[in-house]
């Protein structure tokens, strides 16, 4: 992911945020954000799908490893279940908007630092949250998009997705009477549809226009007045105003 889609997606997270709460800078700490990745990380973690009386999972207890000894190393990737999968993805994009959040607010991560590769899967785990709660948001950010290309999995199209649910849940009053169940599927899961053929080339040769295709087809599952179906330019003119 090329720094111009960073900059893009923080324009996007920025706007959302002013969106839910007004002045947001002020009003937000980097507490907040530190504390939320780490319950998304546990979630990410603790992820579980039961199928025919069967409970798939990440595979991870404490007491479980090699010899019976130590922590495995890695995450059997090719073998889980794909609603595990699936679910790893939609918490990887939620630390990807705290992250950002963070980072727009403060961030001690060095120009210059060099990006550790982990092969160990629970590592890099742990060095995303770590490096949030040392206010190194930047380099958590590179540990996220390198999950993200082990999995294969375009983060930023689904951030994108995403980022248009968190707008719609906000329309909807969620939490309130909001149906997260539509069309036999979890609002979350029709995303995956929605940004199924974008690539990631598609969004660092046009932000703008792949965000406002998945707009276009985000708000034909998720309908909505319309004049509250929005482009890119309206999270523009939100970060403008600030």
């Amino acid at each position: 992911m090329n720094l111009t889609t960073i900059t893009n997606l923080t324009t996007l997270q920025d706007g959302i945020n002013e969106f839910i709460t007004e002045n947001w800078k002020e009003k937000r700490t980097e507490l907040d954000f530190m504390v939320a990745s780490h319950m998304e990380m546990s979630e990410l973690i603790d992820t579980e799908y039961t199928e025919n009386n069967v409970k798939h999972s990440v595979e991870w207890k404490w007491w479980k490893g090699k010899n019976g000894g130590r922590t495995m190393d890695s995450v059997d990737w090719e073998n889980l279940h794909p609603k595990v999968t699936d679910n790893i993805k939609i918490e990887l994009t939620d630390l990807v908007f705290f992250t950002l959040s963070q980072k727009i607010l403060n961030d001690l991560t060095s120009d210059d630092e060099q990006f550790e590769v982990f092969t160990n899967d629970w590592i890099t785990f742990m060095s995303i949250t770590a490096n949030n709660l040392l206010q190194r948001p930047g380099m958590a950010l590179k540990q996220i998009l390198s999950l993200a290309s082990k999995l294969n999995f375009n983060v930023a199209a689904y951030y994108m997705a995403k980022h248009l649910l968190n707008y719609y849940r906000q329309i909807s009053n969620y939490g309130v009477g909001y149906e997260k169940i539509k069309n036999g599927k979890e609002d979350n899961e029709l995303l995956h549809d929605i940004i199924m053929d974008i690539t990631v080339e598609d969004i660092e040769n046009n932000f703008e226009g792949t965000y406002n295709l998945i707009a276009e087809r985000f708000f034909k599952i998720f309908i909505a007045p319309k004049e509250k179906e929005i482009t890119f330019d309206f999270w523009s003119a939100i970060t403008i105003k600030q």
